[in-house]
């Protein structure tokens, strides 16, 4: 990746090096100055740049540069994975729902199919059937507890002639 050019401090060049751009600029030939007038090397202070071969440390500097920018472009693609990954639970828990409710309502269609389209609930609401209905459940209470279905029968008409 390429590096960025940076200004060099302003304490390392001499007044005459920083001022040239700006004359050339008054003059017109502002495009053609550099916007960096850098430094003889014989102002470099530092013996690490005249002595040292500074590759080195260039290349770890870009190593680092490298990941930075790897790690910043990962950021949204591990967003983007994320939301993905919540999109399709999202989904699947959907089409669960919807496998569910749709087996109920096929239950539901079969069981209403196998009784006369629900005829038996509308009979359950017929009020003249109803002395009848309720006599058979004494009935088969008494059964349940081990008594003759004729008691469940008398327990019915002695209810009914109460109520009277």
């Amino acid at each position: 990746m390429a590096q960025r050019i940076s200004q060099m401090p302003n304490e390392a060049i001499p007044f005459a090096q920083e001022a040239f751009p700006y004359s050339s600029v008054e003059r017109g030939l502002g495009a053609m100055t550099l916007p960096n007038a850098g430094m003889k090397n014989m102002q470099d202070g530092g013996a690490y740049t005249k002595f040292v071969n500074p590759q080195a440390q260039r290349a770890q500097q870009q190593d680092m540069q490298n990941i930075q920018q790897n790690a910043l472009a990962a950021q949204s693609g591990m967003a983007s994975q994320a939301m993905g990954q919540v999109t399709n639970q999202m989904t699947q828990q959907s089409t669960a729902d919807y496998k569910a409710q749709l087996g109920l309502n096929t239950t539901i269609a079969n069981i209403m199919d196998a009784t006369g389209n629900g005829a038996a609930t509308r009979e359950m609401g017929n009020p003249m059937l109803k002395d009848k209905r309720m006599n058979d459940i004494k009935v088969n209470r008494a059964m349940h507890s081990k008594q003759a279905a004729e008691l469940g029968q008398i327990q019915a008409e002695a209810g009914r002639y109460r109520q009277a």
